[in-house]
């Protein structure tokens, strides 16, 4: 390669797929890691010390293939970027193949493996990404089949979850946590919900190991709201009836008879960020309301009829369940978003399933 004194900026991921990385990185004779950061984290040099035709035509080269470049003379320098991990929640089960295949796509990753991402908790696809990644990622995804979340993992808040079965190291977990003054909003098996980067980092950093806790970005995280009843003295039937309604899209005239039959779903699938909001309406409207985390639930399936066996037994190899099983049964436990998938797929194929509680799994 002829030295120079040019460099070649990737100014943004534009249309093209974060997969040319392996074609440029062979190209260029550089390693594939520091081309997909280019490309990923851009605006960020590509590769310096060029002499200017070369490096006109490897713009040209770039830009067909749907990358933003440019020249830059001399040194070049560039503010850090802010960089984003990213998490889809699948909205759609049933659009969840044509979704993994377009993960695969842009991530150049097979779809098996894009699907793995979409349902192993909490949805994470992409790490440290700048914001052009983000937008080609959401350009390219079919509409509606996703909700994208990206955070800034430097300025996110997160939630420590208890995993283990120690009660000596849940102890010392807590027992540190009080001292940082930082466990005052337990709840069962979530220890903390609002630690900074610093903070997560320096509990994995000594309880990590344990393999005991999880520490995660609560952006990404999912939760139902629950309606337990009505609570006394607070709201009237035309405020509670108004914000069920509005918030969960209950028919007003059939208020009075779903309060009959509490507790039940509101709303699931929903953001923290969308979360505290929604809580207080719903209680200043004299609803009693709680929500539990989703995003780590482990669920069931229950197959209770059939109308085609064949199409049953089709459906359930596909999915990995063994094709042998005949209604009713119950699957094994599965994360909250593979259950959503799987339920999908089998009414697809003519079944009747409904969510059930997780013996094991």
């Amino acid at each position: 390669m002829q030295a120079g004194n040019c460099s070649v900026v990737v100014t943004s991921i534009g249309n093209a797929k974060p997969r040319i990385a392996v074609a440029v990185a062979h190209g260029l004779g550089i390693p594939i890691d520091k081309a997909l950061q280019a490309i990923y984290r851009a605006p960020s040099v590509l590769v310096g010390g060029m002499a200017a035709p070369l490096a006109e035509r490897l713009c040209t080269l770039l830009a067909k293939a749907g990358l933003g470049a440019e020249i830059a003379i001399g040194e070049v320098a560039f503010e850090p970027a802010e960089l984003f991990d990213v998490a889809l929640h699948i909205r759609e089960p049933g659009s969840a193949y044509a979704l993994a295949e377009a993960v695969a796509d842009f991530c150049a990753c097979d779809t098996a493996r894009a699907l793995t991402l979409l349902t192993t908790p909490p949805g994470v696809v992409l790490g440290t990404v700048s914001a052009s990644t983000v937008d080609a990622l959401r350009r390219h995804l079919p509409e509606g089949a996703a909700d994208l979340v990206a955070s800034n993992p430097l300025s996110a808040r997160y939630v420590l979850i208890y995993s283990g079965d120690s009660r000596t190291v849940r102890a010392q977990l807590q027992d540190m946590l009080a001292a940082r003054g930082l466990g005052g909003q337990s709840a069962g098996d979530v220890l903390a919900t609002d630690l900074d980067h610093a903070e997560g980092q320096h509990v994995w950093a000594t309880f990590g190991r344990t393999g005991s806790i999880r520490i995660v970005n609560r952006d990404f995280l999912r939760f139902e709201i629950w309606l337990d009843g009505v609570t006394e003295g607070i709201g009237t039937p035309a405020t509670r009836a108004a914000a069920l309604e509005t918030l969960a899209g209950i028919p007003a005239a059939s208020v009075a008879q779903l309060l009959g039959r509490t507790p039940f779903v509101l709303e699931d699938g929903i953001g923290h960020a969308a979360l505290e909001e929604s809580m207080r309406r719903y209680s200043e409207a004299g609803l009693g309301v709680r929500a539990e985390l989703t995003t780590f639930q482990s669920v069931a399936l229950e197959v209770v009829a059939a109308r085609d066996g064949e199409q049953l037994a089709s459906a359930l190899q596909r999915l990995g369940l063994g094709a042998g099983l005949r209604p009713p049964f119950v699957t094994g436990g599965m994360p909250e978003a593979r259950a959503r998938i799987v339920r999908a797929v089998l009414e697809a194929a003519g079944a009747e399933a409904y969510f059930a509680e997780a013996a094991y799994g």
